[in-house]
């Protein structure tokens, strides 16, 4: 494994540690609610996250996603929230939020990732393997970091 994916691998465990730990003493409406100018919730902003690495890491390179992240896709870019999750459900997510990134680095280690699709982010940057996609992935958690501490300031 490379120094740099390896990295990468430890800021995205760091940052969603810190999600988790920002997080755990949110009830499940705190954890539903979407404030007024907002387009979602801490909720959906941590499936979010599930979604889009299983995105940019499996789809992208050829492979099914992690099995069980499969209604995930209610994260996707671009959507909204349909329903308020249960506490059975946000459980699932923060518990996807661990298995997911320690299966994508154990898959990396073990050469999975070697049908890569090429792609272009917003039409600005190549991404052209597995590699890439963990950078964009750590720079794509950092961002929803950001969202959450400020979403967390107006439900608790």
């Amino acid at each position: 494994m490379s120094n740099s994916f390896k990295k990468e691998m430890e800021l995205i465990r760091y940052v969603r540690s810190n999600i988790l730990k920002i997080t755990a003493g949110l009830t499940t409406v705190q954890l539903n609610k979407i404030p007024c100018k907002f387009n979602n919730s801490i909720a959906w902003n941590l499936g979010h996250l599930v979604i889009t690495q299983q995105n940019m890491g499996y789809k992208l390179g050829g492979l099914n996603p992690v099995p069980g992240t499969g209604w995930f896709a209610e994260f996707s870019s671009g959507t909204t929230p349909v329903r308020d999750l249960s506490s059975d459900n946000i459980d699932m997510i923060k518990h996807a939020l661990v298995t997911t990134m320690e299966r994508f680095e154990n898959d990396y280690k073990n050469g999975v990732f070697n049908r890569y699709k090429p792609w272009t982010l917003h039409g600005v940057m190549d991404v052209s393997g597995v590699e890439d996609a963990a950078k964009i992935i750590c720079v794509h958690e950092g961002r929803h970091y950001g969202v959450i501490s400020c979403l967390l300031k107006l439900v608790a």
